[in-house]
């Protein structure tokens, strides 16, 4: 069993500039539909992700984990929120970043390694029907925002977001947990990927 060859790393949306903090900003107010509504810039896109695959034959262990920060550049587009969706617009991005990952061999850590990953995704548009649910929070019935995974496109199943405004920037915060458990040749694989991702949209 090797669980280094059953390991792919799925970056999530951005790229590797200066680090910014994931905090989101408090909400100073009550915020309804009528202040969400406008045309926004996509600004960027931020994200901390955490992948792990784990292999075990029921008498050994295998663990990878990767582990990286990272914001987009390249950032084109724009998104339109009105009373009941938010519309993307020929979003698009670009990701130059380094993700670090650890190998543990029955719990022990076995070896580290650094990897750099580009991706570029083409500008895509999508539609994402929402409600508003309190004063901060949004729940999507289909999302612009995911964790892509190779060439996928923008739209996601439903999905929850918080959300603040920064003098004219939208602040919308998510997190990622995605589980799935395989079994190849008698070895049960277990795959989690976790991100808290952040989208940054300014209005015009």
């Amino acid at each position: 069993m090797n669980v280094r060859k059953l390991v792919f790393i799925a970056v999530l949306f951005a790229s590797c500039t200066k680090e910014e903090s994931l905090e989101i900003i408090d909400n100073s107010g009550a915020v309804n539909v009528d202040k969400l509504k406008g045309t926004y810039t996509f600004i960027n896109m931020q994200a901390h992700t955490e992948g792990t695959v784990e292999a075990t034959d029921g008498t050994d262990t295998e663990k990878m984990v990767s582990i990286s920060n990272y914001i987009t550049k390249d950032n084109v587009g724009s998104v339109v929120i009105d009373a009941g969706k938010f519309t993307a617009i020929g979003m698009g991005y670009s990701v130059d970043t380094t993700v670090k990952g650890y190998f543990y061999v029955n719990g022990v850590l076995d070896d580290t390694f650094e990897s750099d990953f580009q991706f570029s995704t083409p500008p895509l548009s999508s539609v994402a029907p929402y409600r508003l649910v309190g004063t901060d929070s949004l729940y999507f019935t289909g999302g612009i925002i995911n964790a892509p995974s190779g060439g996928g496109g923008i739209a996601t199943p439903e999905s929850k977001a918080r959300f603040a405004f920064s003098g004219d920037t939208l602040i919308l915060y998510q997190g990622y947990n995605n589980k799935a458990i395989t079994t190849q040749g008698g070895v049960r694989i277990t795959q989690t990927d976790v991100a808290t991702i952040i989208t940054r949209l300014k209005k015009k």
